[in-house]
């Protein structure tokens, strides 16, 4: 059994999806199951880096003919890929050599589209999306909530919830030198927000909550919608932008309470942050919104705080009282480090039943 996986980015820790698909595939091969990747180390990297319209067009197009030559020359028995537009493509060559083909769903694209105000594309995503999904031989995804999207494919469905890897979270540094590089102060506490922010994500309240904190040193990130006219706004932030996985997960070890400012938006039940699982693991206690897509297994005053979403009074109020009982955020930081052992990445792989699924493919 070998395994081909594909992603519309590099395969990497330094994206969302490229992050999944890299660390499911190390967990597979943990577990025996020969694996392989495009794109490969040795590909155009200025074309996979770029974010335009156009650069995505291209992108497509290259990996498809990098996946013809691939599939013409080597033997592979499946495709595993994430992102819909090589979902696609992963059915339609699985069809011409006589493939499997596994396909991550993270949620309905079509709806993700109309959250952002397209209008007419949702309609050909739709029904480009039920293609890829009636041809994809096992599709996996990161939350019960996906799974009861697909009543018409429960039989060929598996959940795979988001893991972690714990040896990229070390006990913080006595010297938090590293902000030095980002010109940020260590001489307050930090509190701070880690990734790339949609719509679906209210960074807004954090970044109005900073209004209402004193002493204390507020930190995002990453990048997202209004990252330029937020950095012009908010003088007294401190923004990164995107920076490598292993300068952020530097910084998060140090910082002295996360963030995670979910909307109120009923598409955030469908979705699992990655963030939140390298806060539990660097031992961080949470201030998250209380909404109904947030983590189940956040518990209130054992894992986090909740706040009330788009009330950046309420955040800054519960930071404040985090900050003032060191008690309770030692408590929180205890329960949260246990919480992520039980989401190592060969764990919830493990769960997922996605090894046994694959050896009774050969």
């Amino acid at each position: 059994m070998k395994i081909l996986f594909i992603c519309d980015s590099l395969i990497s820790l330094e994206l969302g999806n490229p992050s999944r698909i890299y660390n499911i595939e190390q967990a597979l091969r943990r577990f025996g199951i020969c694996t392989d990747r495009i794109p490969s180390k040795k590909i155009l990297h200025w074309l996979f880096l770029g974010q335009n319209r156009i650069q995505k067009y291209l992108r497509r197009v290259y990996l498809l003919f990098c996946l013809i030559a691939y599939l013409s020359k080597k033997k592979v028995n499946c495709i595993y890929s994430i992102d819909f537009y090589m979902g696609l493509e992963a059915v339609v060559l699985a069809k011409l050599f006589k493939i499997k083909t596994i396909y991550d769903f993270g949620g309905y694209v079509y709806e993700e589209e109309i959250h952002r105000g397209h209008r007419w594309k949702p309609l050909l995503t739709k029904l480009l999306e039920k293609l890829c999904l009636e041809n994809s031989t096992l599709i996996v995804t990161q939350t019960i909530p996906n799974k009861e999207l697909l009543t018409n494919y429960h039989k060929k469905v598996l959940v795979l919830e988001n893991g972690v890897n714990l040896d990229e979270f070390p006990e913080p540094s006595p010297a938090k030198g590293i902000f030095r590089q980002f010109s940020i102060p260590d001489d307050k506490p930090i509190v701070g927000f880690v990734g790339n922010w949609e719509n679906w994500m209210k960074i807004e309240d954090f970044l109005n909550a900073s209004k209402h904190l004193e002493n204390v040193t507020v930190v995002v990130i990453g990048e997202g919608k209004g990252f330029r006219e937020f950095k012009t706004q908010f003088k007294d932030v401190y923004f990164t932008g995107r920076i490598p996985h292993r300068l952020a997960m530097s910084l998060l070890i140090n910082f002295d309470i996360c963030v995670a400012p979910y909307s109120k938006d009923g598409i955030m039940r469908h979705k699992q942050a990655m963030k939140t699982l390298e806060y539990l693991a660097a031992g961080k206690p949470i201030i998250v919104s209380d909404v109904i897509g947030r983590e189940s297994f956040l518990k209130e005053s054992e894992n986090c705080l909740l706040y009330e979403p788009e009330n950046p009074e309420d955040m800054a109020q519960k930071i404040s009282q985090l900050l003032q009982n060191k008690e309770l955020r030692a408590y929180l930081s205890q329960k949260n480090k246990e919480l992520a052992m039980a989401y190592a990445w060969e764990k919830t792989v493990a769960r997922s039943g996605l090894v046994e699924s694959l050896r009774e493919m050969k």
